[in-house]
């Protein structure tokens, strides 16, 4: 296998889903745009709960969610790999 590029990103996600997915969004294509074949994202990219209710009213399953469902379409879009750290909803409970 060849090598190939890759990236690794860094910021602080705060409790909105839209403004976090915008940012990822925002990373991803940059590191397209410099030839990076796969990007990094933090633990928690998706949000940043006030509260331990507020993290189970935001959360999602991994099959669904505004937030993964947005990175996994610009990622296709982009023909990138992520890895990315998230919160998942199992009934209602939330993983982190």
């Amino acid at each position: 296998m060849e090598p190939f590029k890759i990236a690794v990103a860094q910021f602080c996600g705060g409790p909105s889903v839209t403004a976090n997915l915008a940012t990822c969004i925002r990373l991803m294509s940059q590191a397209s745009s410099q030839a990076a074949k796969m990007i990094f994202f933090p633990e928690a990219s998706d949000f940043i709960g006030n509260s331990p209710e507020e993290a189970l009213t935001l959360a999602h399953p991994l099959t669904s969610g505004p937030f993964l469902t947005g990175l996994r379409a610009e990622a296709k879009q982009l023909g990138i790999w992520c890895s990315v750290g998230l919160h998942e909803k199992v009934r209602e409970i939330s993983f982190t």
